[in-house]
């Protein structure tokens, strides 16, 4: 594989799961105040 497509494709990984784990915490914050 080229370096640049594995750099892009960690970083898609990457961004995805900070987007992930913010939304699995506003998720159990909602949880919490029901």
């Amino acid at each position: 594989m080229d370096v640049i497509a594995v750099i892009v494709v960690f970083t898609i990984f990457a961004v995805g799961g900070m987007l992930l784990i913010r939304a699995g915490e506003k998720e159990l914050e909602k949880k919490k105040k029901d």
